[in-house]
């Protein structure tokens, strides 16, 4: 029988199943790497960020990963949470136009119909474009997208009808909707790229006071994960279909399938990335990171006040996370093979 030395740490995954963007999550349990750390790691979907922080506050599980932003927003209501390790370095939400698109950048929005897959997020795209000197509540329209956020093929039909002229797109949704036949580019966002990092783990200040040992465990066992799955992504996405069974082919869907989730998968793993970044080193958070986040969403309204830096993350763990053999686990993930 498996021992936990420190215990269970619960994912409250913010979508309605674990997706080729987020296999990392699947690998930790599925490759023992949470178990080699003296961690129990399960994963519960919730369906949405707001839920997921939400149930981190409340104590409901030990961990969750949505966009940096969130800590400000969480912050600002009250809620008694935190981040502790990066999770996508790069930001990871943009307006996306067609290839043949006339609009060239933000400002070039005025006027037009923009689909969203996740409302949550809504805040941060009218950040993006008060940012570029628009109103979001007179000069754009924000329609919901038909179907799940896993349906690329009904969420592209709208681009196609010319209903909508941009979508308000995760980095993963890019990879779908080319999967789709819609391949789209990011509009510019010259500050907002300046953000960093774009997603984080986020957990609660009293996991952060009590359990750090845990968190400690559970970021490295997440790097780990993440070497993985740069290694070897295809068998991130074929060991995703074995532990998540919503995310398997449908009977016939295979290629399509396989195709589409090694696009998501690269989507993320290209925002998650240490290449070009300040700090190479797995989970990397500082305190100049948040208090420059802060300063943006409190200068285009989206946040009352800003805290000490402090008050948003929990420092001095990075060493931690990457305390382990990085070239044995890609040794690992080169000769992997998923059934």
């Amino acid at each position: 029988m498996t021992e936990y030395p420190l215990g269970r740490m619960t994912i409250l995954a913010p979508l309605p199943w674990l997706p080729a963007g987020c296999a990392h999550f699947a690998l930790m349990k599925h490759l023992g790497y949470g178990a080699a750390e003296g961690i129990e790691v399960t994963t519960e979907c919730v369906g949405s960020p707001e839920a997921a922080v939400a149930g981190i506050a409340r104590g409901e599980g030990e961990v969750c990963f949505v966009n940096c932003a969130f800590v400000f927003l969480a912050r600002d209501r009250g809620q008694a949470v935190k981040t502790f390790a990066s999770y996508s370095r790069r930001r990871n939400r943009t307006f996306g136009v067609p290839l043949d698109s006339p609009i060239r950048s933000i400002a070039d929005l005025k006027g037009a119909t923009i689909g969203l897959n996740f409302s949550d997020l809504l805040y941060l795209a009218r950040a993006a474009l008060r940012d570029a000197g628009l109103d979001p509540e007179k000069d754009v329209t924000f329609i919901e997208l038909p179907g799940d956020p896993y349906d690329e093929k009904r969420m592209v039909q709208p681009v196609k009808d010319r209903a909508v002229q941009a979508l308000w797109l995760l980095d993963t949704t890019y990879g779908q909707v080319d999967a789709a036949g819609v391949p789209m580019r990011p509009l510019p966002s010259p500050r907002m790229e300046k953000l960093t990092p774009g997603s984080c783990l986020f957990t609660s200040d009293g996991i952060a006071g009590d359990r750090r040992d845990a968190l400690a465990a559970f970021g490295r066992a997440f790097a780990k994960a993440s070497v993985f799955a740069e290694t070897n992504p295809e068998a991130t996405v074929r060991i995703l279909w074995e532990e998540e069974p919503r995310a398997r082919p449908a009977p016939g869907e295979e290629d399509y399938t396989l195709k589409r989730d090694m696009l998501v998968l690269r989507e993320r793993l290209a925002c998650a990335s240490l290449r070009h970044t300040a700090d190479p080193r797995w989970g990397a958070i500082d305190g100049k990171e948040m208090a420059d986040w802060a300063a943006f969403l409190l200068e285009v309204g989206e946040i009352g006040k800003a805290l000490p830096a402090t008050d948003y993350f929990v420092p001095g763990l990075t060493e931690e996370f990457n305390d382990f053999d990085e070239d044995a686990v890609r040794d690992q993930a080169r000769r992997y093979r998923a059934d």
